[in-house]
């Protein structure tokens, strides 16, 4: 699939989208214009966030593949061993 990261210009600052949400700086209250706009895809944008997410492991050969360990750590949940407080 793929979708666009946009560098925005507002009137409060600069911001960034991936497709059409803001992931960083400041809402473009009363409109924006778009500065830069590059395409890129969802595996690929999976894949930086997999390796920045989890840095120590060895990147997979595919985005496809950083994708399914990226959206499966995402879904692990932590075990009821892990949310007691230690004494």
């Amino acid at each position: 699939m793929e979708t666009s990261i946009l560098y925005v210009a507002g009137v409060e600052g600069n911001s960034f989208y991936i497709g059409d949400i803001r992931v960083a700086g400041s809402k473009p209250w009363g409109g924006g214009r778009t500065i830069e706009e590059r395409k890129t895809s969802v595996k690929d944008i999976l894949y930086a966030l997999n390796n920045l997410y989890c840095p120590s492991h060895q990147p997979l050969k595919t985005a496809e593949d950083e994708a399914k360990v990226l959206l499966h750590n995402l879904s692990v949940e932590p075990t009821e061993s892990s949310n007691r407080l230690k004494p």
